[in-house]
């Protein structure tokens, strides 16, 4: 699969993702349905945390602060919070943005670093199918 095709992909499934969630009133957004242990405020937030995950795996270099780790990396829980996590509106800014980090660090790296993004993509997609669901159950 070539370089600029997996970016697209990414660009796409966030895209998707943005889309599901626009305009979705604040009080939905924290809603944990039935069987998940989350809510769409942490799906967000996992998502970015973890294609900061991949970033640092790239560079050696984490774009986010550390707080991001701590309320959305994976095996935590919007019930274990304590304290304000970073906002809607920062994550879902972040959410479009960070694709251009990615696509940054792929170009001016080499194509071993192009291949790591591929089962990166694969987390991204079943994150989209949670947040897709998630938004009709809430």
């Amino acid at each position: 699969m070539e370089t600029l095709s997996l970016l697209e992909a990414l660009s796409q499934v966030r895209r998707y993702q943005f889309a599901q969630i626009d305009g979705l009133p604040a009080e939905r957004r924290i809603v944990i349905p039935k069987g998940f242990r989350n809510h769409l405020h942490w799906q967000l937030g996992h998502n970015i945390v973890e294609t900061d995950n991949l970033l640092f795996k790239l560079t050696g270099e984490r774009q986010l602060p550390t707080a991001f780790q701590y309320y959305f990396a994976n095996g935590t829980s919007p019930k274990a919070w304590i304290g304000e996590p970073p906002s809607w509106d920062e994550l879902t800014e972040l959410l479009l943005s960070q694709c251009d980090q990615v696509r940054n660090t792929i170009e001016t790296d080499n194509y071993e670093s192009a291949l790591q993004l591929a089962p990166h993509l694969y987390h991204e997609w079943l994150h989209a199918g949670i947040i897709n669901a998630m938004v009709k159950l809430v």
